[in-house]
């Protein structure tokens, strides 16, 4: 599902009841779609290992994932909400414990302003830029 819908400027449709329980990597799927904002909450990433610039210059995103999503697999969301400009829900209740590479996970979100405390980031290797323009995060 790589690039699925990289570039589609005005795709906004519901994929909430996709299945997506055996797909490895979610990179780019949503990178640079103008317009889309749609539910994912009951998406199973459970087995998902790769985020990388998944809603990367996602513009207006914004919906809830928090206690939802899985993402215990996943070790690198590089660039992950890089450029997603509306972006700013909770993942409080994400376990990273996997992840090595969060660089640039939130670069350019500039309306991000949220809390991590429980974050266990010990496996983190790099966190370069992690908030690098993040205008609004204050944490």
């Amino acid at each position: 599902m790589e690039s699925m819908f990289e570039g589609a400027l005005t795709y906004n449709q519901d994929l909430k009841d996709w299945n997506i329980s055996s797909v490895p990597k979610l990179d780019r799927m949503f990178a640079f779609t103008g317009l889309f904002d749609k539910d994912l909450k009951d998406w199973d990433v459970s087995s998902v290992t790769s985020m990388v610039s998944m809603f990367h210059g996602a513009e207006v995103f914004n919906r809830r994932m928090d206690s939802e999503w899985d993402v215990s697999s996943v070790t690198t969301m590089e660039s992950m909400f890089e450029g997603a400009l509306k972006y700013n829900q909770e993942i409080n209740a994400w376990n990273v414990s996997s992840v090595t590479n969060m660089d640039r996970m939130f670069a350019f979100a500039v309306d991000y302003n949220k809390k991590m405390q429980d974050w266990v980031v010990s496996s983190v290797t790099t966190m370069e830029s992690m908030f690098e323009g993040a205008l609004k995060y204050n944490q």
